[in-house]
């Protein structure tokens, strides 16, 4: 019986991006947490990620020698991930975002409305300094691993809006698309709650949708300002 808890013979960016491999040479283990020191690998990049040129550090053995012994992301993706972003964001609320004058201190970290939405979660992410649209892995071979900082449009009944890819040690991977920041004009966390879960509702109706009808010189994938969003007003995104 092999030591190896499975393997993984076909493409690696269609694992998740916390998934620990596993040299069948010399046992050595890639974490993607950790990086790997020897190549000045940084921690948090996928085994995907990792440089053509890069081999095991212990013997020096090709990628392809790898196996998959722990998938870490996806054993969390199934589980309902509203504690874990509200605990992951208050935390960055007490710590990074702490005393910051763009923080509006009557507001709350509350996630809103997350829902199963094609192979991944879906809501509404409020916090006292911005209000985004938040998708996370739930189906982990469906979730496409990339930097922060990389962008991705997703089709709505609403139209075609853009995410950012984004990561926190505590959450894993996830991708934003922004609403509200900073967050003044909400005069306490009521008000906010409301207008995220106005926002998840005018993205699944379509008649907020005017794209099909958009004269040929218009983007080609329009996004609604957070102010159209909410009230049909309809302006392009960059």
């Amino acid at each position: 019986m092999s030591r190896f808890e499975g393997s993984y013979l076909g493409d690696r960016s269609k694992i998740g991006p916390g998934t620990k491999l596993e040299c069948k040479v010399c046992w050595y283990v890639y974490d993607p947490a950790a990086g790997d020191a020897v190549w000045q690998i940084a921690p948090g990049t996928p085994f995907h990620a990792l440089p053509a040129h890069w081999a095991c550090p212990h013997c020096a053995g090709d990628k392809e020698q790898f196996m998959v012994v722990e998938d870490a992301h996806a054993a969390v993706s199934s589980e309902h991930p509203a504690a874990r972003l509200e605990a992951a964001f208050r935390a960055i609320a007490a710590g990074r975002m702490h005393g910051l004058p763009f923080v509006n201190q009557a507001l709350e970290v509350e996630a809103v409305g997350f829902a199963p939405w094609e192979a991944h979660w879906l809501g509404c992410l409020v916090t006292p300094w911005c209000m985004n649209l938040v998708l996370l892995p739930r189906d982990a071979a469906a979730w496409r691993s990339v930097p922060p900082g990389d962008k991705f449009a997703y089709r709505f009944p609403a139209g075609v809006y853009e995410f950012v890819a984004g990561r926190e040690e505590s959450i894993g991977e996830y991708q934003v698309c922004s609403l509200f920041s900073p967050m003044f004009e909400f005069a306490d966390h009521d008000s906010a709650r409301l207008t995220a879960q106005a926002a998840l509702q005018a993205l699944f109706d379509a008649a907020n949708d005017d794209t099909t009808h958009a004269p040929p010189a218009a983007p080609a994938h329009p996004l609604l300002s957070k102010r159209a969003f909410l009230g049909g007003e309809r302006e392009p995104r960059g």
